[in-house]
Parts: structure tokens; C-alpha cells; sequence
């Protein structure tokens, strides 16, 4: 391991820049920690992440790697990377980046660090997801969950992982001016995901169907923020379901908050998350969260206290559970101050960069790999 005195030199290393979940905690890491940690970034030089990363950092601080795909003959330009930085941790951000990191790490004798970002092995290539990872079990110093309930899931399929697994929230900022919350004049619904898989927008468009037919075609209007490989197959049934004055396609924004701002409801359709920044972020704006009761949300989201929860797959609840809200503003109002008041007491991102901050000097004081405990936020 190299010596450290001043500062301790963390690599992160991401498989995707695009906008996501872990993207941004490297970006929070990056702008928010402590003055002994320098940070460096291994990732794709797409947008919006790889600039936003070079605005923060130093010159000589970003080294590009291929978008989600594992080459092997990136670990010797990585190893390079590393070594003329002088790097005493790596830190890596989702599947993709652990299969560099580990390897990397042990190659090197320093400490690796490995965040999930969303553990949820399905079908043969979760299978062999699962078979990687505990494979790599042994390479790995400590392992994240951003949720309870992603490690109870983690423990139970990476049981070589079990003893040196630490939980370490997801959190947004408290923004220093909040912008006022008006719902626009239309009953507004905004969805913030990519258009992939795993977080089903085929199913808000059928939620929006539903609604359609129970409120009135004219009564609400669905946002849907993001991109991905499914957008065609979302526009194709939008147009099925003669939905498009209802279901709006923004594409990727810059910045949510002015679409928060002007919403009634956050829905999500995911069939799983690790913890999702973007419900966070909207309960954070005062935005009441009807999201399907799946791991991650179970770990924000309590059912008719700050939110509600829905049976996955259950979109007939789902769109009586927005019906009943669009008509009852006095429970609207009453879940949107307690969503809001429950971020802000247990998911500042305070708390998730002073974890890792106290991960990183702790990994960092000891070469050998040992179980680890820490102490994070709740």
C-alpha cells in the first residue's frame, strides 16, 4: 500500500456516467467531503457525469474506461492509473466496476471498497452475476448496501460477503433556498427513472390508462423524466392507449427540482432498487411518494405515514391509490410534510459522505483484509 500522510487518495470507479444513482453519491463524495481525501474517477467519458466530475476535480484526476462492459485489457491502463496517483483505496460503484476494482485492488495490496447500487440477481445472467460476485467475495475489504433490505438480499446470495458488510444510505442535500412548492393547475404525476427493465415504465403508462378511465382523461397529467433503451417501446403505448395529451416523454433534465416543484405525486413502477436518489430527492421537495413496496423503498416509505405503498405488479392499486389522493388535498398535504420532514431526518447526504469518509481512513489504517464494523447513519 502506498504511504499516506496528507491526504488518502480514493480511485472511484463507475461502469456508467449517465444519470443514475451511483454517478451521483461519486458526485456528492467528490463536492462534499472531508480535506484529507482526494478522489480520483475511472468511468465512460459520457455526459453528464464525466464533466460534472472534471469540474470538480484536479487536472489528471479522470481516467476513461469502456460504457458497462468488462475489457480485460483495461486493468493494465487502470493499474498505470493508479499507481502515478499514487492510490490508496478503490472504491467501486456498481456490478460492472467490481469486476475491475477487486482484481485491481489485489493486484496493487490496497484496500477495495465495493457499493451494490441495487442487488438483485434475476434470471441466467443474474445467476451468473451472483456466481461473480462471490467469487470476488474474497477479493473485497468491505462490501455496501445503500439499504437494509439490499443486505438482508446481498447476505443471503453472497454469504462469503456476510461478515464484511456494512449498510451506508443513500442521501440528498437540503437545498439552502428550497424552491416554493406549487402544484400546477392540473393534477401533476412525475416519474423519475431510466426507460430500462428493471424500472418498468411500460407499467406507468398502464397506471396512467387506469387513471384515465377512473379521473378523466383531463384530470392529471404524467411526466415521465429519463432515458434509455425502452423509450420506443413506451412511446408505442402511450400511442396504444390514446394517452399523449396525459403522459409526457422529458427526456433527461439537468435538474429536477422546477418539475418537483409543480407535482402532486411521485410514481415508480421498479421491480427492485438499492435506494433510489430520485424518491428521495421528490419527498425531500414535499412531493407524496406511491411507489411499489419493493427493496429499498420499504426502507423510506411507510406506508400512509409519508407515502404509500403498492403490491408490485398491483397497477389497479396503484391508480386507486392516486385517484383517492387527487381528491383528498388535506392527506396530500398531510403525507408531504411527512415525507419531507423523514428525509431530512434520517437521509441527509451529510451523514452518507461522513460514513464513507470514516470507511475510507479505517480501510486505509489497515493493510490486511479483517471484518469490519462502522458506525452510519440510520
Amino acid at each position: 500500500m502506498p504511504p499516506f500522510t496528507e491526504k488518502l487518495n480514493i480511485l472511484h470507479i463507475t461502469a456508467r456516467s449517465d444519470a443514475g444513482g451511483g454517478p451521483e453519491v461519486i458526485r456528492q463524495l467528490i463536492a462534499g467531503g472531508p480535506p484529507d481525501l482526494r478522489h480520483f474517477v475511472a468511468s465512460p467519458a459520457n455526459p453528464p457525469y464525466w464533466e460534472r466530475w472534471r469540474s470538480l476535480l484536479h487536472d489528471g484526476s479522470l481516467q476513461a474506461i469502456p460504457d458497462r462492459s468488462f475489457q480485460l485489457g483495461v486493468l493494465p491502463r487502470l493499474s498505470r492509473f493508479a499507481e502515478q496517483a499514487s492510490i490508496h483505496l478503490i472504491h467501486s460503484h456498481g456490478f460492472g466496476a467490481g469486476l475491475y476494482a477487486r482484481p485491481l485492488a489485489a493486484w496493487l495490496h490496497i484496500p477495495c471498497l465495493h457499493t451494490f447500487h441495487g442487488y438483485y440477481p434475476r434470471g441466467l445472467s443474474g445467476f451468473v452475476r451472483q456466481g461473480l460476485e462471490n467469487l470476488l467475495a474474497p477479493l473485497t475489504t468491505a462490501g455496501i448496501a445503500v439499504s437494509s433490505s439490499e443486505a438482508a438480499r446481498i447476505g443471503c446470495g453472497v454469504p462469503l460477503l456476510r461478515g464484511r458488510l456494512t449498510v451506508v444510505p443513500n442521501g440528498v442535500p437540503a437545498p439552502d433556498a428550497p424552491i416554493p412548492h406549487h402544484p400546477a393547475g392540473s393534477f401533476r404525476i412525475v416519474a423519475i427513472n431510466r426507460l430500462e427493465p428493471q424500472k418498468n415504465p411500460l407499467a406507468l403508462v398502464r397506471i396512467a390508462a387506469l387513471c384515465a378511465r377512473r379521473m378523466g382523461h383531463a384530470s392529471f397529467q404524467l411526466r415521465i423524466i429519463g432515458e434509455g433503451p425502452l423509450r420506443p417501446a413506451v412511446e408505442r403505448e402511450i400511442l396504444r392507449q390514446g394517452l399523449t395529451s396525459e403522459v409526457r416523454l422529458l427526456g433527461a433534465l439537468p435538474d429536477c427540482r422546477q418539475e418537483l416543484a409543480a407535482a402532486s405525486l411521485f410514481l415508480s413502477t421498479a421491480r427492485w432498487e438499492g435506494m433510489s436518489l430520485a424518491l428521495l430527492e421528490a419527498m425531500s421537495q414535499h412531493v407524496v411518494p406511491v411507489v411499489p413496496r419493493v427493496m429499498g423503498n420499504i426502507d423510506v416509505v411507510e406506508d400512509s405515514v409519508n407515502g404509500v405503498l403498492f403490491q408490485p405488479g398491483d397497477l389497479a392499486g396503484a391508480a386507486e391509490s392516486i385517484r383517492l389522493l387527487a381528491h383528498d388535498e388535506a392527506r396530500r398535504t398531510r403525507l408531504a410534510l411527512a415525507a419531507a420532514a423523514s428525509i431530512a431526518r434520517r437521509f441527509p447526504v451529510s451523514g452518507t459522505i461522513g460514513a464513507y469518509a470514516a470507511l475510507y481512513r479505517a480501510l486505509a489504517a489497515v493493510e490486511q483484509r479483517a471484518p469490519l464494523t462502522a458506525e452510519v447513519h440510520p
